[in-house]
């Protein structure tokens, strides 16, 4: 059973919001996970590395006086893309679900970033790709809580997995308490988007679902405790605007591959809607949009892919929306090919 059964979890009641943490706590795989431990050669302690930036040099990194609990914690600084550090890479067990958490604090620019996220790895220990669901922006003020749920099934060629933490942008950002742990079984199925299940956090939101407004007008996006389809949360959309909507990581497609987006919502005032949006190469170019829903019990949607309308599309995102006046919720989306 994944450890994000009812029967394991309970709230917590946060400055960051509600967020599910576990009761009986997994072995956690990180050696040093609050930075306490005696530095080595690199200045970090036993088992972890880096730092890489990008461009080069454009980032610092170092074991602070500051922290979320005990006495220390990781600190990366800088202005650029991005600065990472990461973690041991350690064997995959093939079947099995990791989890990654942690702690962060960032500082900066409107735009910075800050995340816990998860690496995978080759047989040679090259990179193939990362789990990176959500992250957390100044917006968002103090030590806030980061969950992200590995996708090992989108790489069946991984040997290796590793915790990573990154600051992207101009700022510093604090990382501290950070887990890696084993949380179930691997999904039967692949559901190519990440954090369907609203199950994972980055402060007050999904991870890893991001907000659009039209230009001038008004749209939040939260977790919601109360009433989940499943699990322990969804998604709660609320806006009085031309457009308001939350998108999940953009997903490549593989070519003459369809694809059909399934998933729940209910709404109290207004409807909402599921839809597939469309990428070339990160830009916008289109969405297919599903009938809506103006019901206040949880419906079922289906949204298929239309790529003969978006012939160059290379990536698609699943996204909740409403428009004008509007209060809906959204769970258990999923994204799966189809003949």
């Amino acid at each position: 059973m994944p450890l994000r059964s009812h029967s394991v979890f309970c709230v917590l009641l946060g400055l960051s919001g509600m967020v599910a943490i576990a009761d009986d706590q997994p072995e956690n795989l990180i050696a040093e996970p609050s930075f306490e431990g005696d530095l080595g050669d690199n200045g970090l302690p036993a088992e972890w590395y880096g730092l890489h930036t990008m461009p080069a040099g454009a980032y610092e990194y170092a074991i602070v006086d500051e922290a979320h609990s005990g006495q220390h914690s990781l600190r990366i600084e800088g202005r650029g893309q991005f600065g990472v550090a990461w973690g041991e890479k350690l064997p995959v067990e093939r079947g099995r679900q990791y989890m990654a958490r942690g702690w962060v604090r960032v500082e900066g620019d409107v735009n910075a970033a800050a995340d816990v996220k998860l690496h995978y790895y080759g047989s040679g220990q090259q990179y193939l790709g990362q789990s990176r669901i959500g992250w957390v922006n100044p917006r968002t003020s103090g030590w806030q809580f980061i969950t992200v749920t590995g996708q090992t099934e989108l790489y069946p060629e991984a040997e290796y997995v590793s915790i990573a933490v990154a600051l992207a942008g101009n700022g510093e950002a604090w990382f501290d308490d950070i887990e890696l742990f084993i949380a179930g079984d691997e999904p039967e199925t692949v559901n190519y988007v990440a954090n369907g299940d609203m199950e994972d956090v980055a402060a007050d939101r999904p991870g890893g679902w991001y907000l659009f407004v039209s230009e001038g007008d008004q749209g939040e996006c939260s977790i919601e405790t109360e009433n989940p389809h499943g699990g322990l949360q969804c998604l709660h959309l609320v806006g009085d605007a031309e457009s308001c909507s939350a998108g999940s990581v953009q997903i490549p497609i593989e070519p003459d591959q369809q694809y059909e987006l399934t998933g729940f919502v209910r709404s109290t005032t207004g409807s909402g809607r599921l839809a597939i949006a469309y990428f070339k190469d990160g830009e916008y170019i289109g969405v297919t949009r599903g009938a809506g829903s103006a019901e206040e019990s949880w419906q079922a949607q289906t949204v298929t892919t239309e790529f003969e309308a978006f012939p160059d599309a290379t990536h698609i995102a699943a996204v909740v929306m409403g428009t004008g006046e509007f209060e809906a919720w959204f769970d258990d989306l999923r994204i799966n090919a189809v003949e």
